[in-house]
């Protein structure tokens, strides 16, 4: 049985140091949480978003903007890159094109488009847990991804006031460095690292 390890530093963007200490992981024989792949694939916008689908997380809808004229109003530009790169909240169709051509660098570049059924937020994860009253998001991000530190961005559709209530639509990730961890986060961690953790996850 593999030793596991999960990898605290946060930024798991491809390349970075914190990428390279789970491939040197897995070369050692090491299960690490994440993997090179669930790291890689977080990252990209579209797997990603593909990658929750499966797993029974609520997405939001989007596809991929070939023209200005894919992008709903209200709506959002994502790079494919990722969330980190940039993302562009469009508001109205006269702005629209010229958001479109800088989310793709002038349609050389892939980039989402996405449905804004309600206000865009965000909130910490730390090892599938959350301050945030949306905790099972979290909790379902952690078992699909096995990212264990992250800024998980999602809409919030429907009246939260109302008799259904609201509902969030995941849409991505972004890092979330240990250093930029609050004492909320650390009172989390500390309570997370004391119990038995399920390694076992159900997505990649």
């Amino acid at each position: 049985m593999r030793r596991p390890f999960i990898n605290l530093c946060g930024d798991y963007r491809f390349l970075r140091a914190g990428y390279w200490a789970l491939v040197d992981a897995e070369i050692n024989g090491i299960e690490p949480s994440p993997t090179p792949v669930q790291a890689a694939t977080a990252q990209n916008a579209a797997a990603c978003l593909l990658v929750a689908r499966h797993a029974g997380i609520p997405t939001v809808e989007w596809k991929v903007a070939l023209a200005a004229s894919d992008v709903p109003v209200p709506g959002l530009l994502v790079p494919v890159a990722g969330l980190t790169d940039a993302h562009y909240e469009v508001q109205s169709a006269r702005s629209r094109a010229a958001q479109w051509r800088s989310a793709t660098q002038n349609g050389t570049r892939a980039a989402l488009a996405v449905a804004m059924p309600g206000e865009l937020r965000s909130m910490r994860m730390v090892v599938g847990c959350t301050a945030h009253d949306n905790y099972q998001l979290a909790w379902d991000v952690w078992r699909t991804f096995a990212i264990p530190l992250a800024t998980i961005w999602f809409v919030e559709a429907g009246d939260p006031d109302g008799p259904e209530g609201s509902k969030p639509l995941f849409l991505g990730l972004d890092p979330l460095p240990l250093h930029e961890l609050t004492e909320r986060d650390l009172r989390i961690l500390e309570e997370v690292s004391q119990r038995p953790l399920d390694l076992h996850h159900g997505g990649l």
